[in-house]
């Protein structure tokens, strides 16, 4: 959505696109390892949104302070994507990562408001479209829930089918 939002230039669409992803990256990390980052094709997303963009930002920003790439394949991110994590982890290095956490969680921080106006504005739009994204949210940490079931149930047969290769 937030693709088609910036293909056909629809700033109110991309920022609520934002808001829910927030929202619901937020509940998921709650539910999950807070730790963790969740499955996203890199690759694909870097093709799919300029680097300027607000999603593509909130992306980077996640990586550079939730990202462990003790196990992950680096050579399949762009470059540039991996400059963009190295520039958001640069500063905590010398500093609490509260500061990136906290921005992380205001979806103000990834919408394109122009002047104090606009995001005062965006605050109580948000207030008063709090009920359809509340129920958006459910909707979606639905299917999230029936995901992590599903990969919970195939994860033992993988095991199993890999041990049974390995005694071969």
């Amino acid at each position: 959505m937030f693709t088609f939002a910036d293909e056909y230039d629809m700033p109110q669409l991309r920022d609520d696109v934002m808001t829910v992803a927030i929202e619901l990256d937020c509940a998921w990390r709650v539910k999950a390892d807070p730790h963790r980052i969740g499955l996203i094709n890199i690759p694909r997303m870097c093709d799919m949104l300029p680097a300027n963009s607000t999603l593509y930002k909130y992306i980077a920003k996640s990586y550079a302070l939730w990202g462990n790439f003790a196990g992950e394949d680096k050579a399949r991110f762009p470059q540039p994507f991996l400059l963009d994590i190295l520039r958001n982890c640069t500063p905590l290095c010398r500093k609490d990562k509260s500061e990136l956490k906290e921005e992380l969680r205001n979806p103000c921080c990834f919408h394109e408001h122009v002047g104090e106006p606009a995001a005062e504005q965006c605050r109580q739009r948000q207030l008063q479209d709090g009920p359809f994204y509340n129920s958006f949210l459910g909707a979606c940490m639905q299917s999230v829930y029936e995901y992590d079931k599903v990969c919970a149930a195939q994860a033992p047969e993988k095991e199993v089918k890999l041990e049974e290769s390995m005694a071969c």
